[in-house]
């Protein structure tokens, strides 16, 4: 039996540190009970029910003698929950007797006794003894537990003194320090020596000799209670544990097709060959569909991700992707593409470009998170995990016991897979194991959505498009996208020299149109950065892109970008520098001058030793020339012939053969009157 109000419970709020109330007395005629305001210091006549109230829906708690009143926040075991309960059996019997027979609580326990050992019953022996029965039922009249459990029992004395506590607590300093070298073994031995010292031997001459030894458990326990209850979370670096101690706040939750698009670079663990040389540095930009959970982008790339990785991973979501999968023997019978709403990315240096920023210009709002908050961004995090985790068996692979680069797949003898082959495997991961894997996310997703869309990313896609008949975002136009990525400058326009951008003149069969309709004036153009093989005049109607070709590249020239093209001048002209034709340029300026000059030898030109780099630059630096040469391939230059919708050009010979005759000029003066 549970009393009610009793002079000096407590009540407490639940999110409380203090009392709040102390009841005082108990005013049963007009039910409600006097407390005194432990706050304010001053008493209080509160309504009975509504205390009751308030603890039933758990806004107020009950502490009595010590002990809150509420359900047992631990997890006792059925054995100690069927001794409570045979207690508070053996109590109710007691009280029977006690009442039916008008019985002392002494009597009552004879009585009860007797019964059992006639019965043979087998509660005989578990009959508590009749000091025992009496502190049961005084803790049960009273509202308080008849047993404790068995966290309870036992010597509640601290373990050592605080003396002891004292010294742990001024040493472990050392163990929290950001990126600390001690470790909780080496701290416990050097607190053990602290307690062995003299000089705390003589300041604490009270402390035992039994207790001048502590074990690492109990140095861990002190640090927890007293310094930090995460001391991992103390030692990490505070830039690391951004992420790796994140508290998990509001689930992210896409509510519709390409809402919201996660977009991130990972780096993969394999040693991979490439046309120019072996390379483990090879770094995959891929985009997911939070909605659907659909991988919808992708792109690899030998070195560290730039903002043209980010460019052409983004191209690969808003356009159709059968061209690169028919590229790499692989088919499907779906292609998901469209305009996103919003791309969420990591803060590198490959997302901070002004060309990123072009993007809300065709409505795509591409949001840069924090520095290492890769928690922002959940979807793609788990797809990297699970890519890689799913493909490490692969030949080449560098991970170890899920740790990357933990193994040398040169040194083993692994075969090498090119390029080419881990992007089809990458590609047979996103759309043969993944989008028809059950996600734990989309299945829970019944419970919010209004009816089951399904528990794979594609089967969800398909349940949304095929039979709820979803829109997908439409994509962009080539040209819009162009007028995104590519930078725009207003240029002079010249009949000789076409465009000239960056030391590069640009002409083409174009130009002669371009004359005729703007003239020899400022025109705008459109430069692609990462192509320097050609440029775009935008029309009159501000939508159509005129293309003129580099006067320097032929169709089979590589897409080098502007600063590639330069640097490879550079290169080259530093390499054919004259110095004896310098030296005789000012010779016969000094002839010429009247000035005598020495008959000097023409210096040899300097042989400059190449300094070695590293290979893995090397293959990266042939890699991205590699990538020019892809990027021609798959960007070819225009046609001879003028875009749609224009006249096309005759050729030269027709050109003539279609000029007419000259008429003929005489020369005579004409007579008056002629």
């Amino acid at each position: 039996m549970r009393a009610g109000f009793l002079p000096g419970d407590e009540l407490w709020a639940p999110v409380g540190v203090e009392a709040q109330y102390e009841v005082q007395v108990c005013l049963p005629r007009i039910q409600s009970i006097k407390v005194l305001d432990i706050g304010k210091r001053t008493e209080l006549i509160l309504d009975e029910s509504e205390l009751r109230e308030q603890i039933a829906w758990g806004q107020l708690r009950v502490r009595r003698r010590g002990v809150m009143l509420a359900a047992p926040k631990t997890n006792r075991s059925p054995d100690e929950d069927a001794a409570t309960l045979a207690t508070l059996r053996m109590l109710s019997s007691l009280d029977s007797l006690r009442k039916q027979r008008q019985l002392s609580l002494n009597k009552a326990y004879i009585t009860l006794r007797e019964q059992l050992v006639a019965a043979q019953a087998p509660d005989l022996e578990s009959l508590p003894s009749l000091s025992h029965v009496y502190r049961l039922w005084n803790e049960n009249t009273k509202g308080l537990p008849v047993r404790k459990g068995n966290a309870k029992k036992g010597n509640r004395d601290p373990k050592h003194s605080d003396a002891v506590r004292k010294a742990v607590i001024d040493s472990a300093g050392l163990y929290l320090k950001t990126k600390s070298t001690w470790t909780l073994a080496a701290t416990t031995e050097y607190i053990n020596q602290q307690l062995q010292a003299p000089d705390w031997l003589r300041n604490n001459p009270d402390v035992k000799e039994k207790d001048r030894k502590v074990s690492k458990k109990y140095v861990q326990r002190v640090i927890r209670e007293d310094l930090h209850a995460d001391p991992e979370h103390a030692r990490m670096d505070p830039q690391d544990a951004i992420a790796a101690k994140a508290v998990a706040g509001r689930t992210i939750r896409a509510e519709g097709l390409f809402e919201r698009i996660e977009q991130d670079g990972l780096h993969l663990p394999w040693l991979v060959r490439t046309p120019y040389g072996d390379s483990t540095d090879v770094w995959l930009v891929h985009a997911i569909d939070c909605y659907t959970s659909m991988p919808v982008g992708w792109h690899l790339v030998i070195g560290a991700p730039r903002t043209t990785s980010t460019l052409a991973c983004i191209e690969t979501i808003l356009f159709p992707k059968a061209p690169r999968l028919e590229a790499l023997g692989l088919n499907y019978d779906f292609d998901i593409y469209g305009t996103p709403q919003q791309i969420v990315a990591d803060n590198g240096a490959e997302n901070k470009s002004d060309r990123i920023l072009k993007l809300s210009r065709i409505g795509i709002d591409f949001v840069r998170l924090k520095s290492r908050h890769p928690h922002h961004k959940p979807f793609i995090e788990r797809l990297n995990r699970s890519l890689k985790s799913y493909l490490q068996t692969l030949p080449g692979c560098t991970r170890f016991d899920g740790k990357d680069g933990q193994r040398d797949p040169a040194a083993l003898g692994d075969p090498v897979m090119t390029i080419e082959e881990l992007e089809r495997w990458i590609v047979r991961f996103y759309f043969e194991y993944w989008a028809n894997h059950p996600l734990e996310r989309l299945e829970h997703s019944i419970f919010i959505d209004s009816e089951n869309l399904g528990s794979t990313p594609l089967l969800r896609h398909r349940t949304l498009t095929e039979k709820l008949l979803r829109p997908m975002p439409l994509p962009i136009s080539v040209d819009a996208w162009r007028s995104v990525v590519f930078d725009w400058h207003v240029l002079p326009l010249s009949r000789k020299s076409g465009i000239t951008y960056d030391t590069f003149e640009f002409r083409g069969d174009r130009l002669p149109e371009l004359i005729r309709k703007f003239g020899e004036t400022e025109v705008t153009v459109l430069v692609d950065r990462d192509d320097f093989r050609v440029v775009y005049v935008l029309d009159a109607d501000r939508e159509t892109l005129i293309p003129l070709v580099n006067t320097a590249a032929v169709p089979s020239t590589p897409a080098y970008s502007f600063v590639d093209a330069k640097r490879m001048l550079e290169e080259l002209r530093a390499e054919n520098v004259d110095t004896g034709s310098e030296a005789l340029r000012r010779d016969i300026f000094n002839r010429s001058a009247g000035v005598a000059t020495a008959t000097q030898k023409a210096p040899k030109p300097s042989k400059k030793s190449a300094t070695k780099q590293a290979s893995s630059k090397q293959t990266t630096k042939h890699a991205r020339e590699h990538g020019a040469v892809l990027r021609s391939a798959s960007n070819p230059l225009p046609p001879p012939e003028p875009a749609l919708g224009h006249p096309p050009m005759a050729g030269a010979a027709e050109r003539w053969a279609s000029v007419p005759a000259l008429a003929v000029l005489s020369r005579k003066p004409k007579k008056d009157g002629q």
